[in-house]
């Protein structure tokens, strides 16, 4: 089953990162998709920068439709 969930930990670094380099600064991509296998260990697989984007993924990639097969119902 895939899974998302917010990365704390960069959100803090590239938050720290674009108060200290503003000339320099980077989007933040806090939300990770992945899964999780069967050893327990988390298999990241890529990030979004939004909720909704991230949730959307996981909603298709468990089995769900996209945007475009729920308009075709």
């Amino acid at each position: 089953m895939w899974v998302c969930y917010f990365d704390r930990d960069h959100s803090r670094d590239i938050t720290e990162h674009n108060k200290n380099y503003p000339e320099d600064k980077r989007e933040s991509t806090s939300w990770v998709v992945g899964y999780y296998k069967p050893d327990g260990i988390f298999q990241w697989w890529n990030s979004f920068p939004y909720r909704w984007e991230a949730e959307e993924k996981v909603h298709y990639l468990n089995g769900g439709c996209t945007k475009a097969c729920e308009d075709w119902k």
